[in-house]
């Protein structure tokens, strides 16, 4: 999916400027007041940094795959194709699900069949479709993820794609996830999008 422009948008509240004009305080009064200040500034430091950071926010696609978001990543509950669609407190990641049943599919089609389908669905959609890291396949504790990362313009944007296949041994569904970054962010945020793939785990039986 597209991933739009966006712009951090600051609100600055000028007040009055115009200071009434005040006497100097005098060397004693001036020493009470630094260490009144500096007994305040620590105080409100302590209670800052006491405030531990929120946690991760998991959030689950259909039921059957859960995933772990780092802090401020949010739920897209605007109408998308994904079955899960969450974007980060910036709003520059973007991480989209789709949750495919075996069973729903034809007998000759495999995951790695609707896997390729969707990079050349995103392929025909943009212009300058070329590889940007080649396929990473991995298996461990009855889990494989197979991940490959596209670069692709629309319009005057680029963006980079990351597609992974998630399959677990003891599931009859699989996800495909398609994560999107700016070029400019992919050395600093490539970890984060592959923790939260990382992450994916089954929620119950699927068959129920």
């Amino acid at each position: 999916m597209m991933l739009g422009w966006s712009y951090d948008t600051k609100k600055y509240f000028q007040g009055d400027d115009k200071m009434t004009p005040k006497k100097p305080l005098p060397p004693s009064t001036k020493k009470i007041a630094a260490a009144i200040l500096a007994v305040f500034a620590v105080l409100t430091f302590s209670r800052c940094t006491a405030e531990p950071p929120a946690g991760p926010t998991a959030f689950t696609a259909l039921d059957r795959f859960s995933f772990s978001f780092p802090p401020g990543w949010k739920l897209n509950e605007k109408e998308n194709p994904y079955d899960l669609q969450c974007i980060s407190l910036k709003d520059d990641l973007v991480t989209g699900v789709f949750v495919i049943d075996r069973r729903d599919i034809a007998e000759a089609t495999t995951a790695e069949d609707i896997f390729a389908l969707q990079i050349d669905d995103l392929r025909s959609k943009r212009q300058n479709f070329s590889l940007v890291e080649e396929t990473k396949d991995a298996a461990d504790g009855g889990r494989r993820i197979k991940t490959v990362v596209y670069a692709g313009e629309k319009d005057v944007q680029k963006n980079y794609y990351i597609f992974s296949l998630v399959e677990f041994d003891d599931s009859d569904e699989f996800a495909v996830v398609i994560q999107t970054c700016f070029p400019s962010a992919w050395d600093e945020k490539k970890a984060v999008l592959e923790e939260i793939v990382g992450s994916c785990k089954t929620v119950r039986p699927t068959d129920e």
